[in-house]
């Protein structure tokens, strides 16, 4: 199950099953080429590479990509189990026990966009304030914000197919315009 909450996080639970024989164990890595979409001029040459370091802090694997003379980004992970697992070695992060649930709030954030000079504080912050509300508190949340949103007008259209597509289109402006840091829907036109 996962969802991004109004705030900008998103949270993921993964359930196994009984028989499961080895535990859930989430790897963050950097990617070393990230490109600026429609290159052209001073973008058009290939970028320095990122790289990657982490850090763990109460039950959070912080994941921090650098690349010179660019911002720095920061990725945290609150984990919610009861046996939780971090390697920092690794860059993983999930739980030591097979067969049960794990769930992880994971919140982006980067020196651009941080005003106190620490995106791995605030990242850390808004994950961990995130795993003490819960999921259920903020699955809650979450599906009211999109309440409020297809709520603020109706248009009925007879076509069934019409009729999705247009929901589909509504669902794409709330993912654009909902002003979080990771959009409501996650990887929505993708």
């Amino acid at each position: 199950e996962m969802f991004v909450t109004p705030d900008g996080v998103w949270v993921v639970r993964i359930t196994d099953t009984g028989s499961a024989p080895l535990p859930f164990r989430l790897r963050i890595d950097a990617n070393e080429h990230v490109r600026v979409y429609l290159n052209s001029g001073v973008y058009a040459g290939p970028h320095e590479p990122w790289s990657a370091t982490a850090a763990a802090a109460a039950d959070t694997l912080l994941v921090t990509a650098v690349r010179p003379r660019s911002c720095t980004a920061v990725l945290a992970a609150a984990i919610d189990t009861a046996a939780p697992f971090v390697d920092v070695d690794g860059r993983a992060c999930g739980t030591t026990r097979p067969a049960g649930t794990v769930t992880l709030f994971i919140a982006p954030a980067s020196s651009y966009a941080s005003p106190d000079g620490d995106p791995a504080g605030a990242a850390q912050a808004k994950a961990s304030a995130a795993r003490t509300r819960g999921f259920d508190a903020l699955r809650a949340e979450t599906a009211a914000w999109w309440q409020a949103f297809y709520s603020r007008s109706a248009v009925v259209l007879p076509d069934p197919d019409l009729a999705t597509w247009y929901a589909r289109s509504l669902w794409y402006l709330g993912v654009f315009f909902g002003e979080t840091a990771i959009p409501p829907g996650c990887n929505g036109t993708s």
